[in-house]
């Protein structure tokens, strides 16, 4: 149980995390408030009803959610739009995606995420979080381009 609850404890973390800093940053460009409560009371309440069906922990994506604003945007309802186009792709459409380069989707995935970086925010950040953030970046840099070998 011990390890379990360490894992879980590890999602709910990183989970309530990418939520705040997304929502965060696209209030700040909305001139909006984020409560930090609703939001956890929302991830919460959406991982319990995961867990009840059997689902994948829940999340935000700041990648999708750039995009989704980069195409104009203004409501939930585009979430629910884009589910059911993939359902539609997905049962009907499968043979067609089979033929977009992988290259293509990480692009716009990218793409989609350059949109969300503050370069000029850096500046008003203290010292410590400027580093801390530059620890990150590296961290998560170089995990990409030089994965560690898991098999002995």
């Amino acid at each position: 149980m011990p390890p379990l609850f360490v894992g879980a404890l590890a999602i709910a973390v990183v989970a309530l995390a990418d939520t705040m800093s997304t929502a965060s940053a696209f209030a700040a460009r909305r001139g909006e408030q984020v409560r930090g409560n609703q939001e956890m009371i929302g991830i919460g309440a959406a991982n319990i009803a995961a867990g009840f069906f059997q689902g994948f922990p829940v999340s935000t994506s700041g990648s999708r959610t750039a995009v989704a604003e980069q195409a104009g945007s203004r409501s939930q309802v585009t979430g629910v739009v884009g589910a059911a186009v993939i359902t539609v792709v997905l049962v009907f459409a499968t043979s067609l995606m089979q033929y977009v380069p992988q290259p293509t989707l990480g692009a716009i995935v990218i793409a989609a995420a350059l949109s969300l970086a503050d370069v000029a925010g850096t500046r008003r950040q203290r010292r410590m979080e400027f580093y801390l953030s530059i620890i990150a970046l590296l961290g998560v840099a170089l995990s990409a381009c030089c994965p560690a070998s898991s098999s002995r």
